[in-house]
């Protein structure tokens, strides 16, 4: 496949290159179960969801629901539908993915409340999925993977039920906003520095820098949104969490 492209200055530009270099890289992987259902759903007039369902379904289901990443100004429903696949057919569960707006045209909090409304109507609508509210997870990688924790953070703090949360290599922490406690041990913006192909620390903070209002603090302070950047109390109440990273 040759060397890993160096993304344009353009933001506009890299998030197109980023969303067709990843559709192209889901080519190259394994091929998915064939029989698995796909249908694409407006849940309202700002977010539509693609739903997975196994082949072999029989019974009710737990439910994933899965918000992508792309720093929250890239990424959309096709650019990880190959990982959304795989859930599907080897968990077996029904897979409810999210394509939330994104930071380029609507700051935050908008993508967040963009998948806590995805995860009202599938809890809402589990039973018609085929799936069992009380099996309900909240999922994603990146900056998915940090929506999935301010998601669940506001599903705990409303009381509402949510059975599980995975967060694959979340976009969730700026250096600058890393409790005092913790800052010795949150190496990765350095360890990742310099000219590393593709995404390296300068450009996740570029991207952690336009999620707000120019002129507003700066959104990755904000702990109803990023609540790693506060005590571990804000953890409090989690349901059983799985953290990877890597």
């Amino acid at each position: 496949m040759g060397f890993p492209p160096v993304l344009p200055e353009d933001i506009h530009e890299r998030a197109k290159i980023f969303n067709a270099m990843l559709v192209q890289l889901q080519q190259s992987l394994p091929p998915t179960d064939p029989g698995i259902k796909t249908r694409d759903e407006k849940i309202n007039p700002n977010v539509t969801v693609r739903i997975y369902t196994p082949p072999t379904a029989t019974g009710k289901l737990p439910l994933i629901l899965f918000l992508h990443g792309g720093g929250f100004h890239a990424g959309n429903l096709d650019t990880e539908d190959h990982l959304c696949r795989y859930m599907c057919a080897n968990t077996p569960s029904i897979v409810v993915s999210v394509e939330y707006r994104q930071c380029l045209t609507h700051k935050f909090p908008v993508p967040i409340d963009d998948c806590y409304d995805a995860y009202r109507w599938a809890y809402e609508n589990a039973a018609k999925l085929g799936a069992d509210p009380g099996k309900c997870i909240v999922t994603g990688g990146s900056a998915g993977g940090g929506a999935a924790i301010a998601v669940v953070q506001r599903l705990v703090q409303h009381g509402e039920k949510v059975a599980g949360l995975v967060a694959l290599s979340p976009m969730s922490l700026h250096p600058d906003a890393c409790p005092e406690a913790y800052r010795a041990k949150h190496t990765a913006y350095v360890e990742n520095s310099g000219p590393i192909p593709v995404v390296n620390a300068e450009d996740a903070k570029t991207a952690f820098g336009m999620l707000g209002e120019e002129g507003a603090p700066p959104a990755y302070e904000n702990g109803e949104w990023f609540p790693q950047t506060q005590s571990s109390e804000a953890f409090r109440g989690f349901p059983r969490t799985v953290w990877m990273l890597g």
